[in-house]
């Protein structure tokens, strides 16, 4: 509800007060006039005081560029993946800030846990109906089918024309696997990765969306204690699933991605809680959590995150594929993650200064726009760059890729990426997502999540 809205409702109220303290009618002029004097006196005040009450903002600018520069991150995690399992070196040594950029996934999770509380917690908890749950699936389909259908018809194309030939193809593009793409049965460990690769995540989030639809309605009640206890439960199962996962890290996609995908959103659902919380208190934005120093601590532990755990030097061979071992301390930073992604987000959506600024950009919210479209082109551009590494190798069959030519193919790459990002953007993604909200949703005026 605007501003204006709530001052009209409350000068309803106001002028439906009887004119004294017992309810009786008043007749004498001096009195009337003393009550209109009260009475713009009385408005005058209340105006002032709704003009300092926050409002819920109906789109949070600041974290779509952090969709953007995840999206990116990704990409460079995948470039680095594909050096080290060609026994072509790494983008930097003694870090893992790169080689475990699959933590970007949990982010994107935990972050569209946030977003979807935000834009339909309320309508879904209070409101709920048929027609607003038939809204809310047909808007997040639209939000993430369209593209998911028109790369698998992109990569459909390319495997018959060229694709096909390149080593491994058979596996990688199996046309028995197609079902399975175009029902986003990708991360319940029915079949492995293949066609479009990020198209896992996908499946993961759309199956999300209706098993936390509970969980959502139980939660969203604002902050107590099972805000705290939830997120501890989801960790603790993060925890587990990396114990018996094969590898201890996180980087579960085909093989039950749906769990991670879960457990990240509800951490976000309850992460949405606490917004909701401290927005109303600027004393408490403003001291910490709101202020640059709260988010320059957040950006610091997340590249602490990152940064520790880097994967070990020995690797192991999988299907011909070099994959380094990781570190003993990935398990307990993985599982944590998603809280320290959790503040990440926090600090920027409450931030009131001068980080709020820079995050405001046009070209980083622009970052944030394509996102979608960046982190599903991989699909394409991650061929290219293995590819470019194929070309490479031929000609130097021993010894690792010099630095300057593993950034030309990165930068070659990731310019391609966002090259074809910005053009699905605008002439795929939005028209298709646009057309069947119009034609299927109740939906007014959507907020995009």
């Amino acid at each position: 509800m605007s501003r204006f809205r709530a001052f009209v409702r409350i000068i309803g109220i106001v002028y439906t007060l009887p004119a004294s303290q017992d309810g009786s009618a008043v007749a004498d002029g001096r009195i009337r006039s003393k009550k209109k004097e009260v009475s713009t006196a009385t408005f005058a005040l209340i105006f002032m005081a709704m003009m300092t009450i926050p409002l819920k903002p109906t789109h949070i600018a600041s974290l779509t560029p952090l969709r953007g520069i995840a999206a990116v991150l990704v990409i460079l995690y995948h470039s680095d993946s594909l050096l080290r399992g060609q026994r072509l070196g790494n983008l930097i040594a003694g870090t893992g800030f790169f080689a475990r950029g699959y933590l970007w996934v949990d982010f994107f999770f935990v972050l569209s846990g946030f977003i979807i509380t935000h834009v339909y917690g309320d309508r879904l908890t209070n409101d709920f109906s048929p027609a607003i749950l038939r809204d809310y699936l047909l808007a997040r389909f639209s939000r993430i089918y369209p593209l998911h259908f028109f790369m698998l018809c992109l990569i459909i194309t390319l495997c018959v024309i060229v694709l096909q030939r390149l080593p491994g193809a058979g596996q990688m593009y199996s046309w028995n696997t197609l079902p399975f793409h175009l029902l986003l049965l990708l991360s319940f460990g029915l079949v492995p990765l293949g066609w479009s690769i990020p198209a896992w995540s996908i499946g993961a989030e759309w199956w999300t969306y209706l098993l936390a639809l509970p969980f959502l309605r139980y939660l969203h009640r604002g902050v107590s204690i099972r805000t705290f206890v939830a997120p501890l439960l989801c960790v603790s199962g993060l925890a587990v699933l990396l114990y018996f996962h094969p590898r201890h890290i996180l980087d579960i996609t085909s093989d039950f991605g749906l769990l991670r995908c879960f457990l990240d959103f509800v951490v976000g659902i309850c992460v949405y809680q606490i917004y909701r919380y401290l927005f109303d208190r600027d004393q408490w934005k403003r001291r910490f959590i709101g202020s640059d120093g709260g988010f320059v601590v957040a950006a610091l532990l997340t590249v602490a995150l990152l940064h520790f755990a880097a994967p070990q030097d020995a690797v192991v061979e999988e299907h011909g594929f070099a994959t380094p071992i990781p570190s003993p301390l990935a398990l307990p930073l993985d599982a944590l993650s998603p809280l320290v992604f959790g503040v990440l987000i926090l600090s920027a959506a409450l931030n009131v200064a001068r980080a709020r600024q820079l995050l405001n950009a046009r070209p980083l919210q622009y970052l944030g726009d394509i996102s979608y479209s960046i982190y599903m082109m991989q699909g394409l551009t991650m061929v290219l760059f293995f590819t470019c590494c194929g070309i490479w190798r031929r000609s130097h069959p021993t010894g690792i890729m010099d630095h300057p030519t593993q950034l030309m193919i990165v930068g070659i790459t990731v310019a391609v990426d966002l090259l074809l990002a910005a053009i699905t953007y605008r002439w795929f993604e939005i028209p298709s997502r646009n057309w069947l909200k119009r034609k299927f949703t109740s939906e007014a005026s959507p907020v995009s999540a």
